[in-house]
């Protein structure tokens, strides 16, 4: 009975001891796990928790830890991308519209000190207080735009419309535009109509957005083209132009808000590099597609898609 009481006292003894263990053991894993996060918290973001326990349910907890903190990391990063990107188009929407401003104040200061200028001036700065505040208009026009299609306010209103036909009517809205230009069009359409379910605003302001770009930087070129075609699953509108084109580095770029060609934001050419920003955005809210692709002085190409989904022939 002694042997048997001894075993059994014995049994126990092992049993408690090796929760002992087992609770030490996983106290020490736990501590491990509270030091990383503790050290995360305090601004250590590339801690992450190594275990070699074969405990499966902890390995998946670690696992698990490991992927928060991995998401963490990221979201961390593209929030300081994000703010360092906000605090750049701030900086530059405020040099955009202070240019403009700066002219209209100058010029209707002067015309309202200085009573020695003729006519002629008159009338030539009176044009030139015209123009810059257009393009003040233009400028706040565009960034509500954005502000609206950030916010998700921008609605489509789609329809079946006769995209062959919407197409012709922008490009002849802009053949005295070209002319002025000095330069000449090129069209080419399907002998069919193309009848597309879309949104006909974001369609029209996408198209016009790229003939301006096209106007404002490839008209040297002499020509400016517009090409329509139908592929498997989608309509393909190409505008192009023969111009000075884009450098490869400049084409991972044209699509960013604020982002200009021009060598410098006060060149000749003056453009406010929202017009593609916006054009992107309504492509895609519609399922469409926006690229380009240039060869200077050959061709310099900007490529619209819409889905065919409800196209009919």
């Amino acid at each position: 009975m002694i042997s048997i009481g001894l075993a059994v006292f014995l049994s126990v003894l092992l049993s408690i001891l090796s929760i002992i263990v087992v609770l030490y053991c996983t106290s020490k894993r736990m501590d491990k796990v509270a030091a990383s996060l503790r050290q995360t918290r305090e601004g250590s973001r590339n801690v992450r928790i190594r275990s070699h326990s074969r405990d499966r349910s902890f390995q998946r907890l670690t696992s698990e830890i490991n992927g928060l903190l991995d998401q963490f990391q990221l979201t961390e990063m593209e929030f300081h991308k994000s703010e360092s990107a906000r605090k750049k188009l701030i900086t530059n929407i405020s040099h955009d519209l202070r240019t403009p401003l700066t002219s209209v104040l100058g010029y209707l200061e002067v015309l309202r000190k200085d009573t020695s200028i003729s006519e002629v001036e008159r009338e030539q700065y009176t044009e030139i207080i015209w123009q810059k505040s257009n393009r003040l208009y233009e400028l706040t026009e565009s960034f509500f735009q954005l502000a609206k299609l950030d916010d998700d306010e921008v609605g489509l209103r789609r329809s079946e419309i006769n995209l062959s036909a919407m197409i012709k009517e922008i490009w002849l809205s802009y053949i005295p535009q070209i002319e002025d230009a000095g330069t000449k069009g090129e069209v080419c359409f399907p002998d069919n109509d193309l009848i597309v379910s879309t949104d006909r605003i974001s369609v029209e302001r996408i198209l016009g957005n790229l003939l301006s770009n096209s106007l404002k930087y490839g008209a040297a070129g002499g020509v400016i083209g517009l090409t329509l075609s139908q592929r498997e699953d989608e309509v393909l509108i190409e505008i192009w132009d023969k111009g000075p084109g884009i450098s490869e580095d400049h084409l991972l770029h044209i699509f960013d808000r604020l982002y200009t060609v021009d060598s410098s934001r006060n060149g000749p050419v003056k453009g406010s590099g929202l017009g593609l920003a916006i054009a992107m955005e309504l492509a895609t809210k519609q399922g469409g597609k926006l690229w380009g692709t240039s060869l200077p002085n050959v061709r310099t190409s900007f490529f619209f898609t819409l889905p065919k989904s409800s196209l009919k022939i």
